[in-house]
């Protein structure tokens, strides 16, 4: 039987530069680890670990990230370890998937033995430090979220895409726009959306979001958008 993600925890990265990348890993890691019973981690856990405190670690982890050198079209990213109680025991690895919708995750496989309990995955995204929370359940989060989460996965998997300022630039855009929208949808709403992982129920909730965007943003303001990230709308519209 083969190795598949348990979960996966996703942050959008409003940027690409070391800053950026620094001061977007520590409240994710802060946040993360924070929810765990957690006594220490460890680094490089697959080979020459070194343990550290959580506060150390957190620092040291961001400071990784931000120092990652691009591969054209590959994910690059670190590993570690929690030393902790018997649930939470596990290895992980955080990923950068740069392009014009750049994330990170933080996902660990089907073997690690983490078993946090439910409701966990809610409460990490109340704590606002990340954006989905992805299990076999499926996705959890604001529903403009998982939206541009199920595009870049479909249009730029594994650090495909333009990644310069521009792109970015309009992915920041098409963000807040997707935002809009939620947020005229559910004004008072503060519940997080579950999405199935079906996927019939996925394409109606794309197609149901992107008549949205398309009546909230004309057509060629979209795909003013979409060209500037390296797409255009008919490919951001087809169903796959």
């Amino acid at each position: 039987m083969g190795l598949f993600p348990l979960c996966r925890i996703v942050k959008f990265v409003d940027g690409l530069s070391a800053g950026v990348m620094e001061a977007t890993t520590r409240p994710l890691l802060e946040g993360f680890l924070s929810s765990l019973t957690v006594r220490s981690v460890r680094l490089s856990p697959r080979a020459n670990p070194v343990t550290m405190d959580a506060p150390e670690a957190i620092g040291e982890c961001s400071r990784q990230m931000a120092e990652l050198k691009p591969v054209p079209n590959a994910s690059r990213g670190i590993s570690f370890g929690l030393d902790g109680d018997a649930h939470t025991k596990s290895d992980w690895d955080l990923l950068l998937h740069r392009g014009p919708l750049p994330v990170l995750e933080l996902t660990t496989l089907t073997d690690s033995g983490f078993h946090p309990g439910a409701g966990w995955g809610a409460g990490l995204l109340d704590m606002q430090t990340a954006d989905v929370f992805c299990d076999e359940k499926g996705y959890l989060g604001g529903e403009h979220y998982i939206y541009l989460l199920l595009k870049q996965q479909r249009l730029f998997p594994y650090s495909t895409g333009k990644t310069t300022p521009e792109a970015i630039a309009a992915g920041m855009e098409l963000r807040r726009a997707c935002q809009k929208i939620s947020n005229q949808k559910n004004p008072y709403k503060l519940e997080l959306y579950r999405l199935s992982g079906g996927s019939s129920k996925k394409r109606h909730f794309l197609r149901q979001f992107d008549s949205a965007l398309l009546d909230a943003d004309s057509s060629n303001s979209l795909a003013k958008v979409l060209k500037a990230m390296g797409t255009d709308i008919q490919v951001w519209l087809q169903e796959k």
